[in-house]
């Protein structure tokens, strides 16, 4: 099937997909760049993440399905030190275990990815590993209470506290995004 490009927000994204990410995470407000920027990887392959999120200085890939040229890219691209995550069409995620004082590893396992919000600057942001309890925002840390964790990675539908709902209303506007008219 060929992707549709749709323009919201000022930007032309090459999928209706991409195009309904970008409006979860205006919903979210999570500040975003749509492509900013391509990567060499150290084996030759090139790459070019989806989204740029400067606040959590990490990147977000829109995958209806996962291809093994896929995972490699962003295999690599997370062992050479860059945060990602990974968001489906279902609007499932998987992140990167890169955070804090972590190795760089590939995708997470199954239920090792989270959408949190920093109690501090309240601020939103992908994890791939529970234990990185440092808010990639702002810096804050508090043992395991820096943060609320709003929806887990491998069941978008899996929410963990009464502010879960801004997740679930969010998603469920993108879902139901129309672009008519390339808007």
């Amino acid at each position: 099937m060929k992707a549709i490009e749709t323009v919201y927000n000022g930007y032309r994204f090459r999928s209706r997909l991409e195009a309904r990410v970008a409006k979860l995470l205006d919903e979210l407000r999570i500040r975003y760049e749509y492509e900013p920027e391509g990567f060499v990887l150290s084996d030759g392959t090139r790459y070019l993440p989806d989204f740029y999120l400067p606040e959590s200085k990490s990147w977000l890939e829109v995958k209806g399905i996962m291809d093994d040229c896929s995972e490699h890219k962003i295999d690599l691209f997370t062992k050479e030190g860059n945060r990602a995550t990974v968001i489906f069409s279902d609007f499932s995620f998987k992140s990167s275990n890169q955070f804090g004082d972590n190795e760089p590893a590939p995708l997470a396992e199954e239920g090792e990815s989270w959408l949190c919000e920093c109690l501090r600057c309240g601020r939103k942001y992908f994890i791939g590993n529970i234990a990185s309890w440092h808010c990639p925002c702002c810096g804050y840390h508090d043992g395991d209470h820096g943060f609320i964790v709003l929806a887990s990675g491998d069941n978008a539908y899996r929410f963990y506290h009464k502010n879960h709902d801004l997740y679930k209303e969010a998603r469920d506007k993108a879902r139901q995004a129309r672009f008519e008219f390339g808007e």
